[in-house]
């Protein structure tokens, strides 16, 4: 893509990392919590705390969405001064993207949690593998929109991989 195209992907990326904030202040406070419950060998619990944070996860990704949809791109479009009208679909993959690298990084602290870390690594050279032989190709098809896919699909290789993994220690244990 041209500079123009990469400057408006960098606009219209920015808001994607909103939910990663958010969802931090979420469950920052409790990742005590999950040692001890994983301590003491509480998977049930642990279990099913790990969906609820997850479902509040995806609870603040479908509200970033829904503002996202209404607001986003006007106001990215008066705070950057170009107009980026036409990038509504866009923003909104990467704002899910945005939701499934939060639930990513989530995951990623509940595989320290389980004494897991080192899946950390694998799970995003499984991700990098996959942008290096898909990136190009989806670029050179949709532009922005393939990059926007990239992005989602990258992040949600990342996710599902911590998940299984944790989703096995868990049966494990």
């Amino acid at each position: 893509m041209d500079d123009t195209a990469q400057a408006y992907f960098g606009y219209i990326m920015m808001p994607a990392f909103v939910i990663l904030v958010l969802s931090n202040f979420i469950y920052q406070p409790v990742i005590r919590d999950f040692g001890v419950l994983w301590a003491e060998g509480k998977t049930r619990e642990f279990s099913l705390k790990c969906v609820r944070m997850c479902a509040a996860i995806a609870g603040i990704t479908a509200l970033v969405l829904l503002g996202g949809y209404f607001l986003g791109i006007p106001a990215l479009s008066i705070i950057y001064g170009v107009g980026l009208d036409g990038y509504t679909a866009e923003f909104m993959v990467l704002l899910l993207g945005g939701g499934v690298y939060a639930l990513a990084s989530f995951m990623m602290i509940m595989l320290t949690t389980v004494r897991s870390g080192s899946i950390i690594a694998a799970g995003f050279a499984a991700g990098t593998l996959c942008a290096l032989f898909s990136g190009k190709l989806l670029v050179e098809m949709s532009g922005m929109m393939g990059a926007a896919y990239l992005y989602l699909i990258t992040n949600s290789v990342i996710f599902l991989l911590f998940t299984v993994w944790i989703v096995h220690k868990i049966r494990k244990s």
